[in-house]
This record gives structure tokens, C-alpha cells and sequence, in this order.
């Protein structure tokens, strides 16, 4: 008996059984679930499919990756993939501590998800579905410096330390369903990964006024990690890695006509672009994207923040399409 169809994604790579022959005799001599078992064991391993969970609480984790829905269009048949990304971004700079340098400071709160489901020829004509959902809760902390050259151009090196929580759960249906639930526990079903995040990012920033009403920012940011599973459900998912994630952001904001409690209001315009360099896409399916929006924003709504906006986003790329909507709050 040989399976066909082969998955793929954030679970797939574990579902060593998609890409596993098995004999009679083998059968006789150990359960199916236990040849399921070994065979998941071996090729998580084999293809370290810790790093594709890293994947996932990476970019969950990772400032400027937008807050938004992901629907991956699979090469893959009978395979769908939906990520979910939540972050809270909260930042400040303080009070120049020698001439041009300020200290800064970041903390972001994310949360990723992700659905996928499988489609296994295992015993056709009938096929196995397989419905996996991952969860992802991270927090990543930055300390820095904003580097100012001039009156257009600033630098911020980072230094970033944090900590992601991944679980999963799947369910089974169809033919040897028991048999890959039993085998997956730990693997893919009832799975939990802890995972230490250390690393830095690289940012500038430019900015300068088309009038006295126009204002134009520009901003390009690299970060790098290192991911390190160092708790797991199963310990062939105690693995470690290096991740980067590139983004670039244009944005140019003028005055509007509208008054909102009293306060200016001012229109928003913006594009962007995130690439994940490496085999990420072996994980994702994707390794870049591109998003353009608009929004509108008021100024100083409460004390000690600087402004609240509004805004929302197409989000297009290779094999991925999505949106994004969402609320931002500089202090």
C-alpha cells in the first residue's frame, strides 16, 4: 500500500506516512498504528519539522509583519492553508541622551494561527482528511537606540529577546483515522512546542515634508533570529534555527476637511513589502508579499499617545492573498 498524495506546510512535512511504503509483512508484524508512529517520528526528524512550527512563531512574532488573514493557494491538491496574524506593537523613544542618539524601546505581543487541511489517498477510492489547527503566542521584547543623521534620516539598531508558545490539535476522518490519531499525538495532534527567540534587528527610516501639509516617511527593517525549541511534546521537535524576515514600508499622510472631536484629521496612503529569506517557503508556502492600503488618522485623541489611526489593506503575493484591518496607537 502506497499513499499519493503528499501535503504540505506547516504539518505536512510530519506526515511521513504520505511518502511511506509499508508491507504485509511488516503489518504482521507490528499495528498500524505503530508503523504510523515510527514513520512520523522518522521523517519529522528527517526534515526537522520542529523548524517548520519555528516558522509559524516567527512570523507571528515579527514587528511589521501586518496584522491580517493569509489564504495560501497550494500547488498542492486537496491541500488549503489559512494563517492568522494578531500583533499589539507598542514602542517608544526617550529623551536624547547625547547629540542626535535616543534610547528606544519595543514590545510586541502577537499571536499567529493556522488551519490546514489534507487531503490522503491512503485507501482509494475513499481519501483521509486530516483538519490541523496551530496556535501561536509570542512575546518579543527590543532595546535600542534611534541614530539620527541630519534632518531626513535616522538608523535604530535593536537587540531582541522573546518567547513563543506554539499548540496544535487535528482531527481525522476516513480510512486508518484511529490509527493517525494515536500515531500523530505529540507530533501533530496534542502538540505543544516552547521556543526561545534572541536575536537583533537593523531599521531606517527616512522622513521629510512635500509642503508644510504632506509628509512622507519611508522604512526599511531587518530582523534576525535565532529560534531554539527547548520544551516539546515530542523530542524530535527540539530543534533550533536562524530565521530572517526583510520589510519595507512607504507611507504619505496629508490634512482632510474632517474634524473628529474636535481634533485634525489626516489621510493615510500606504505600501509595503515583507520577504523571508531561506526555505521558509517550504513551511509557509510563500516567502514574500506585498500590501497597499489607505486609512485616516486623528491626532493627539488621549494623553501620552500621539495619534490613533485606522486602517486597512490588500495583502497579494506568490501562492498567498489576503487582507488586513486594524487599529494603531503610537505613544
Amino acid at each position: 500500500m502506497t499513499p499519493t498524495t503528499k501535503p504540505g506546510t506547516i504539518a505536512g512535512a510530519t506526515l511521513a506516512v504520505l511518502v511511506l511504503s509499508w508491507s504485509s509483512e511488516a503489518i504482521a508484524q507490528q499495528s498500524l498504528a505503530d508503523q504510523f508512529r515510527q514513520a512520523l517520528r522518522e521523517e519529522a526528524k528527517a526534515s526537522q519539522q520542529g523548524r517548520a512550527f519555528q516558522s509559524l512563531s516567527v512570523f507571528g512574532a515579527t514587528p511589521g509583519v501586518s496584522t491580517a488573514i493569509f489564504n495560501v493557494d497550494h500547488s498542492r491538491p486537496g491541500t488549503d492553508l489559512t494563517l492568522r496574524t494578531l500583533q499589539l506593537p507598542l514602542k517608544h523613544e526617550l529623551a536624547p541622551v547625547a547629540d542626535g542618539i535616543r534610547p528606544y524601546g519595543e514590545l510586541t505581543l502577537g499571536y499567529g494561527d493556522a488551519n490546514e487541511t489534507a487531503d490522503l489517498d491512503l485507501a482509494p477510492p475513499r481519501q483521509t482528511r486530516i483538519d490541523a489547527s496551530f496556535d501561536s503566542y509570542s512575546v518579543l521584547s527590543g532595546v535600542g537606540a534611534t541614530i539620527v543623521f541630519g534632518p531626513h534620516l535616522s538608523v535604530r539598531p535593536i537587540v531582541l529577546a522573546g518567547y513563543s508558545r506554539l499548540e496544535g490539535d487535528a482531527n481525522f476522518k476516513g480510512p486508518f483515522a484511529e490509527e493517525l490519531k494515536s500515531a500523530s499525538s505529540g507530533l501533530i495532534d496534542e502538540l505543544s512546542i516552547d521556543a526561545l527567540l534572541l536575536g537583533g534587528a537593523l531599521q531606517a527610516k527616512v522622513a521629510w515634508s512635500l509642503d508644510e501639509r504632506i509628509h512622507f516617511t519611508g522604512e526599511t527593517r531587518y530582523n534576525h533570529f535565532y529560534a531554539r525549541n527547548f520544551n516539546a511534546s515530542d523530542s524530535v521537535l527540539e530543534t533550533s534555527d536562524h530565521f530572517g524576515v526583510f520589510t519595507a514600508r512607504t507611507e504619505i499622510e496629508g490634512p482632510m476637511p474632517l474634524m473628529v472631536f474636535g481634533r485634525q484629521t489626516r489621510w493615510i496612503a500606504f505600501a509595503g513589502a515583507t520577504y523571508l529569506p531561506g526555505d521558509v517557503k517550504a513551511a509557509l508556502d510563500f516567502d514574500y508579499f506585498f500590501e497597499v492600503g489607505s486609512g485616516i488618522a486623528i491626532a493627539d485623541v488621549v494623553d501620552g499617545v500621539s495619534g490613533l489611526s485606522a486602517r486597512a489593506s490588500l495583502i497579494v503575493g506568490e501562492d498567498v492573498i489576503g487582507w488586513s484591518a486594524g487599529l494603531s496607537l503610537p505613544f
